[in-house]
């Protein structure tokens, strides 16, 4: 592996990622959250649970169809925009898969976009 950190290191840069990482196996597991946040969510109560339980109960059949699609190799990708108590949120969800195809998991991205000033470059 090109480089190689410290789970602390590792631990810390998950945290200065201006987004929510969840990553969950191809069981399903979620064995990484980057983002502490009491409001929703506890890590200690995220890790070595279903994925599907990080959502809310009306979106379950939609992830179950987003994690198909993405085992099956229908999907590599599968994007959201949603609202949600005046914030607005990009959520992308990507299969991992290693150098064979094999499916090995799924990398799920969640980004308040409301304000994107703060990503904008000064040229």
């Amino acid at each position: 592996m090109p480089g190689e950190f410290s789970p602390e290191i590792m631990a810390a840069i998950g945290e200065a990622l201006p987004f929510k990482v969840f990553f969950s196996d191809d069981s399903d597991i979620v064995r990484y959250y980057n983002k502490v946040d009491e409001e929703n969510y506890r890590a200690s109560d995220v890790i070595g649970g279903l994925v599907q339980n990080c959502h809310h109960q009306e979106t379950m059949s939609k992830v179950d169809r987003v994690l198909d699609d993405l085992k099956s190799g229908r999907e590599k990708v599968v994007e959201f925009w949603m609202n949600r108590e005046g914030h607005k949120w990009h959520t992308g969800y990507f299969a991992v898969r290693d150098k064979d195809g094999k499916y090995l998991g799924c990398l799920e991205v969640m980004q308040d976009v409301t304000s994107a000033e703060h990503w904008k470059t000064p040229h």
